[in-house]
This record gives C-alpha cells, structure tokens and sequence, in this order.
C-alpha cells in the first residue's frame, strides 16, 4: 500500500475499514468533524467507542496508544546540495 522506497513503516498499525456512507451522511459527519477540530476518521471512532459503551459493548473508554508508524529518519533535513540552490541576498551595505 505504501511503497516508499527504504520505508517499511506506514503511517499508522491501527486496524481500517471502509465505510460507504449515504452524501446527506457524509456532510454530516464532515460539519461535526469540522466544528470539533477532528479528522473525520477520528471522529467516526469516537461516536462508535461512544455508541459502544451506551449499547454495553465496550465497558469502559479507551486508553489512547500512540500507534503511528513513527517517524522517518531524517525527516525535515535539508540536504547540504540543497543549501546551495537557496538565493543569496544581493543586497549591498553600501548607499
């Protein structure tokens, strides 16, 4: 799914599913998921572990791992081949 090269981590170990949802539905979800500040991924997860703790079948919250695949090594390092493509300030100290 992810081929990366050199990377053989992917962006998160959680389980997926996929969901097709009715467009009324979906624009729902997507003005809650706005007006709470959530991706809309997080926030089906927290109306199901709400629904399953109403119906009984899941006794209690649960404990928010940190599960990503981590990050990448050297991520957000520029190059030093980079640093000379940067432009230079032309411009004189003199009047």
């Amino acid at each position: 799914m992810y081929a990366i090269a050199g990377l053989d981590q992917v962006p998160t170990k959680l389980n997926r599913i996929t969901v097709a949802l009715e467009p009324e539905l979906y624009e729902a979800l997507q003005a809650y998921s706005t007006r709470s500040r959530r991706s809309m991924s997080n926030q089906i997860s927290v109306i199901l572990e709400q629904a399953l703790i109403s119906t009984g079948d899941l006794k209690a919250p649960i404990a928010r791992v940190e599960k990503r695949g981590g990050a990448r090594p050297n991520a957000g390092k520029r190059k030093k081949s980079e640093d000379a493509d940067l432009p230079t300030d032309d411009r004189s100290d003199t009047v």
